[in-house]
């Protein structure tokens, strides 16, 4: 017995409709908020079914687009969280490696395994320092009370945000005393 052939039609225009909506609310975004002292590349890709990532072009999902303004909230700290993975290309290697250091002696044996950490060791160590720059960006924004919340609420690096917001202002301390925060010209913390 022969096998009928199938008709398959592809249709994308719900992929393509959430990734608009995606390119318009990060506009809405820029134009309610100053983004421009955290933004260290302007090129940006939207692609909707892929996992956020900084290089080599800043890349965002629609997994936060539509839905109330936390959600809005969670695309723009998703947004800035891979803007300060372009920040770190400019900041000196040796003061980074110094700062990274630094991070392991606070934090021995600091990695977990996704989703509550990062894909190795020193990714983790990495986002402790983009991560708290995420939340402090966004405490800048919308207040430390709401940015602490916000983050503590991703089903990512989950160990990471839990120790950037519970360590905020001891992290602030170091931050501020390896140059880091001027070099990124972050305000507030």
């Amino acid at each position: 017995m022969k096998k009928q052939e199938i008709e398959i039609a592809i249709d994308l225009d719900s992929v393509l409709e959430r990734a608009e909506k995606a390119k318009i609310l990060l506009k809405a975004l820029r134009a309610e908020f100053d983004l421009e002292r955290f933004e260290f590349t302007k090129k940006i890709r939207i692609a909707p079914l892929e996992v956020p990532h900084s290089h080599p072009v800043l890349t965002l999902n629609t997994q936060y687009v539509s839905g109330p303004e936390e959600s809005q909230l969670k695309f723009l700290s998703a947004y800035l969280h891979e803007q300060f993975h372009w920040a770190l290309e400019d900041y000196p290697k040796t003061e980074l490696e110094d700062l990274l250091a630094m991070l392991r002696g606070k934090y021995p044996n600091f990695h977990r395994a996704a989703p509550l950490g990062a894909e190795d060791e020193a990714s983790s160590y990495l986002h402790l320092i983009v991560n708290w720059l995420e939340l402090n960006a966004m405490a800048s924004l919308i207040g430390i009370g709401q940015a602490r919340r916000l983050v503590l609420e991703f089903h990512h690096y989950r160990h990471i945000y839990q120790t950037v917001a519970e360590d905020y202002e001891d992290l602030n301390v170091l931050y501020r005393h390896s140059r880091l925060i001027p070099f990124v010209s972050i305000v507030g913390g």
